[in-house]
């Protein structure tokens, strides 16, 4: 296990990795599935399109050496919480490098469960917390802006959006639980589930094979206090030309607009309680506005349209 702790205060579009797991030493927060049909291996890979590890000299694959076989179904687990991320559940961001090599109706798909593993919901389908998530962004959110993650037409035979098929070499996908509100609400562990079915047909293939998968936070400014963020409406959302923030008592120092990546688009200083934005020249995709005040920092998600 590489633990890099970097300073939790970043800049925006830093990150702070709290996990670096590269399966060349063993990690507690790592759990593999230990029944008699599981095919997760970590080691070195020899197959032909697995013909090595992203970052040598291991990765975890399904079978190091054979093809997968027909009626499988495997999984392993990451944890998370406050032991191995300082901002959870608030800032929760994976990445990943993977190949995959299957069936059209075989793949692999990633669940997520909030109560220790009692039930299980895919990542783009998790709205277990939905109605506290006012201002944040979730896997299904953030699976339309060029993260590679699959889609909810991506069915595999057991009825779940995943991966399959034989990827173009490896891939790099991005998920994330961003700024979600009212932390007393949410359990002190998530436990993310990366699974690998097959069906009744064995076509010889390689599987599915991960790599470098990254667990960090991506901080968009620093002491942002959620209490604040309703002492302000944003409209209209989504929005196409022009946006209006207005407050009826706390005034504006400054607003700063942040796209996905954590890159700033926009700084504006205001001083009073309402400012309009124009917005007509971003592309269309989710931001995060931040507004400065003297009596503290609040942020809003916003859509923009164009």
């Amino acid at each position: 296990m590489l633990i890099m702790m970097l300073n939790a205060q970043v800049k925006p579009g830093a990150d702070s990795v709290w996990q670096f797991f590269q399966f060349d030493t063993s990690s507690v927060y790592l759990k593999v599935d230990t029944s008699a049909q599981n095919i997760w291996q970590i080691g070195k890979p020899q197959k032909t399109f697995f013909d090595s590890a992203y970052s040598p000299v291991n990765a975890i694959v399904t079978d190091t050496v054979n093809a997968y076989p027909a009626n499988n179904y495997s999984w392993f687990d990451i944890y998370v919480g406050e032991f191995n991320n300082d901002y959870f559940p608030f800032i929760i961001f994976f990445e990943m490098k993977h190949k995959f090599d299957t069936d059209s109706l075989d793949g692999g798909y990633i669940s997520v469960s909030w109560d220790d593993g009692a039930t299980w919901n895919n990542i783009i389908h998790d709205t277990v917390y939905y109605e506290f998530m006012n201002y944040g962004i979730f896997p299904g959110y953030i699976n339309s802006y060029d993260t590679n993650l699959y889609s909810p037409g991506d069915t595999l035979f057991n009825g779940q959006p995943g991966y399959s098929g034989h990827s173009a070499g490896w891939q790099k996908t991005i998920f994330c639980w961003y700024l979600q509100a009212v932390k007393k609400m949410y359990p002190d562990t998530m436990r993310v589930r990366f699974n690998f079915v097959s069906d009744s047909v064995d076509n010889g293939k390689e599987g599915w094979m991960i790599d470098d998968i990254k667990l960090y936070t991506v901080k968009m400014a620093g002491n942002i206090n959620e209490r604040f963020s309703g002492q302000f409406k944003v409209f209209p959302n989504p929005a196409t030309t022009n946006l209006t923030i207005a407050s009826e008592r706390i005034h504006i120092k400054s607003i700063e607009l942040y796209n996905l990546k954590g890159q700033k688009v926009l700084e504006k200083s205001i001083r009073k309680k309402n400012a309009d934005v124009n917005v007509s020249t971003y592309e269309s995709g989710v931001y995060f506005l931040i507004i400065q005040t003297n009596e503290g920092v609040a942020s809003k998600r916003i859509l923009i349209q164009n």
